[in-house]
C-alpha cells in the first residue's frame, strides 16, 4: 500500500511540475491558477509545484514498482516519466537562474548563491536530508563551477551541514551581498522572515528564487526593480 501511495503522489506532483514549466513559458502564475481550481473543490486537490520530490521513499518507490511491472512483462511509462519530470526540476532551477544572470551580463560561476532549506521537505518540519533536492541542486551548481555556495536550514544543525560539505551562514549573513537566494522548502519559519528587510541587503540586480511561492503575494518584492523575483511555475 505504501509503495502504491508514494508512486501515486510522485505522479501527481510530476503533473503539477510539468504544468509549472508550461506556465513559465506562458508567463502565467501556476500557484494562482491552482488556488482557484482547488477553491471549494475537495474532490480533486491539485498540489503546488515544487523543486521536485525528495526523501527516502518517493525517490525510490516508483523505481521499485517499475521493476514489478517489468517482471510481469508490462510497461510503466507514466511512473518512469513522472519520476524523470520531478528529477528534472533542479536543472530547471539552475537554467532559469543562469538565464537571468546571462541576461544582465553576470557569470553565474562568480555569484554568491544562498540556499535556504536543505531538508528534503519543510512540511511537516524535518531535519532529514536524505535524497534532498536541495543537495541535488548544490551538487549541480558545483559541477557548473559555482564556488560561492552557502546554506541554511531551520532544522538541520550547523554541524550536520558541515558534514554535507555545505558552508553555513545565518539568514542575515546569507542574504547580505548575495547575488541569488533560493528558497528550496516550505518550512513555516521561512514564511515569517522579514523578507522586505532582507532583500534590501542583497546586491543590485540580484535574484530571489522562491521555489514554493511563499512570498508571491508580497507586493513590495514585485515593486523592487533591482530584485528579480521568480519561482517554480511563475
Amino acid at each position: 500500500c505504501k509503495l502504491l501511495d508514494n508512486t501515486y503522489r510522485d505522479t501527481i506532483f510530476a503533473y503539477s511540475n510539468q504544468m509549472a514549466k508550461l506556465s513559465e513559458k506562458l508567463n502565467l502564475n501556476l500557484h494562482d491558477l491552482i488556488e482557484k481550481v482547488n477553491f471549494n473543490y475537495s474532490r480533486n486537490f491539485i498540489p503546488r509545484p515544487s523543486p521536485g520530490v525528495g526523501g527516502p521513499c518517493l525517490t525510490k518507490d516508483p523505481y521499485i514498482l517499475d521493476d514489478v511491472f517489468k517482471k510481469n512483462n508490462l510497461k510503466s511509462e507514466i511512473i518512469l516519466n513522472s519520476r524523470k519530470i520531478n528529477e528534472s526540476m533542479v536543472l530547471n532551477i539552475y537554467n532559469r537562474c543562469r538565464h537571468y544572470f546571462l541576461k544582465i551580463g553576470k557569470d553565474i560561476k562568480k555569484t554568491k548563491i544562498f540556499i535556504i532549506g536543505i531538508a528534503f521537505k519543510g512540511t511537516p518540519p524535518t531535519g532529514d536530508t536524505r535524497f534532498s533536492t536541495s543537495l541535488d541542486l548544490v551538487n549541480l551548481l558545483k559541477t557548473k563551477k559555482v564556488k560561492n555556495i552557502f546554506a541554511y536550514d531551520y532544522d538541520v544543525s550547523r554541524s550536520d551541514l558541515k558534514q554535507l560539505n555545505l558552508n553555513f551562514l545565518t539568514i542575515e549573513a546569507g542574504f547580505k551581498n548575495s547575488d541569488c537566494v533560493i528558497i528550496m522548502n516550505e518550512h513555516k519559519a521561512y514564511k515569517k522572515l522579514n523578507i522586505n528587510k532582507l532583500i534590501m541587503t542583497m546586491k543590485k540586480n540580484s535574484l530571489l528564487f522562491d521555489s514554493w511561492g511563499i512570498f508571491r503575494k508580497n507586493t513590495n518584492i514585485k515593486k523592487k526593480k533591482d530584485i528579480k523575483y521568480i519561482g517554480i511555475g511563475f
